[in-house]
C-alpha cells in the first residue's frame, strides 16, 4: 500500500480541503490588497467583481476538484445509497431519475457554497459600487460628453450640497479641456489630486479638489484602523494605566500614522521645546 495515499470510505473531506485551499488562497490575497492604505474605491469594485467572476467560473470545476481529491485519498466505495426521485405530475419523462451520492454532494454542497459566496460578494461589492459610481467619472472625464458630465455633477451636488458648489459642473468641463490640452486623458483620483497640489491648481478647480478628497478619504476597508487598536497594549500598560483620554488619543494617532511620523524632521520641534524650557534653572 502506498503510504502517500489515504484510503477512506468517502473522499468528501479531501474534496473540501482541495476546494477551500484554492478558494481561500484567492480570497486571502485579495483581502491583503483591500487592506492597503493607498487603495482606491475603483480598485475595490474591480477586485470584488473579479472574485464574483472567479466563483462563477469554478462552478464548472467540480470534476477537476474531484480528480485532485482522488489523487490525495482513494475511497473504497461510495456507500451512500442511490436516491430515486419520483416523477412529478407535470414531467413528461417516463423513467425514474436517480441521484448518486456524487450528484447529491455536487448539488447540495458544492453549488450551495458557491452560491452563498457569490451572494455575499455581490452584497458587499454593491455598497462600494454605488458609492464609486458617484465619483468615478472624474477619473475618466475625457470619455464623457457635456450632457453626461452635467448629469453626473448635478447628482453629486444634490448629494453633497454643503460641500460642493454650483460651479462644480463648469469646473469639470474645464478640467476635461485641460486634460485634453495636456494629452493626458485618464488619471487616477490620487494622481489628479496630486496634480492639483503640485501645479497649484486648487484655486482653479476648488470643487473638483473637494470631490476628489471626499472620494480618496472614503474608507475602502476598516481593517487597518481596527488592527491599530490592538497595539494599544504597547501604549497603555500597567506602568501607564493613568493616561488621560487626550494623551491616549494623541499617542494612538502617532502609532496609526507611524509611516508619516518617521518622515518628519524633529529638529525644529526639539529647538522649540528647548527654547520654552530654557528659563527653568536648577536650585
Amino acid at each position: 500500500m502506498d503510504s502517500d495515499i489515504l484510503y477512506i470510505d468517502n473522499n468528501d473531506p479531501c474534496f473540501m480541503a482541495v476546494f477551500w485551499n484554492e478558494v481561500l488562497e484567492r480570497f486571502h490575497i485579495v483581502n491583503k490588497k483591500l487592506q492597503s492604505v493607498n487603495i482606491e474605491l475603483g480598485m475595490v469594485v474591480e477586485l470584488y467583481g473579479s472574485l464574483e467572476q472567479y466563483i462563477s467560473r469554478i462552478k464548472n470545476n467540480f470534476e477537476e476538484y474531484k480528480g485532485k481529491a482522488t489523487q490525495i485519498c482513494v475511497y473504497k466505495k461510495d456507500k451512500r445509497r442511490t436516491v430515486k426521485r419520483k416523477r412529478q405530475f407535470d414531467e413528461t419523462i417516463n423513467e425514474v431519475i436517480t441521484e448518486t451520492g456524487k450528484e447529491d454532494f455536487r448539488i447540495n454542497v458544492f453549488f450551495v457554497i458557491l452560491d452563498k459566496l457569490k451572494a455575499e460578494l455581490v452584497r458587499r461589492g454593491s455598497s462600494y459600487k454605488d458609492l464609486c459610481v458617484k465619483f468615478d467619472f472624474l477619473t475618466n472625464i475625457c470619455s464623457f460628453d457635456e450632457e453626461i458630465i452635467s448629469e453626473k455633477t448635478r447628482a453629486l451636488i444634490e448629494q453633497y450640497p454643503n460641500d460642493i458648489e454650483e460651479s462644480f459642473s463648469n469646473e469639470c468641463l474645464h478640467l476635461r479641456d485641460h486634460l485634453f490640452f495636456k494629452s493626458d486623458k485618464k488619471r487616477s483620483a490620487q494622481e489628479l489630486c496630486q496634480m492639483f497640489y503640485t501645479n497649484e491648481l486648487i484655486d482653479i478647480f476648488p470643487n473638483v479638489t473637494t470631490a476628489l478628497r471626499m472620494y480618496l478619504c472614503t474608507f475602502a476597508t476598516n481593517s487597518t484602523a481596527e488592527r491599530s487598536f490592538s497595539a494599544l497594549k504597547r501604549v497603555k500598560s500597567h506602568l501607564r494605566s493613568t493616561l488621560e483620554s487626550d494623551r491616549l488619543n494623541a499617542t494612538s494617532i502617532l502609532h496609526i500614522e507611524s509611516e508619516m511620523l518617521r518622515s518628519i524632521n524633529y529638529d525644529d520641534i526639539i529647538d522649540d521645546f528647548a527654547a520654552k524650557k530654557v528659563g527653568r534653572k536648577m536650585l
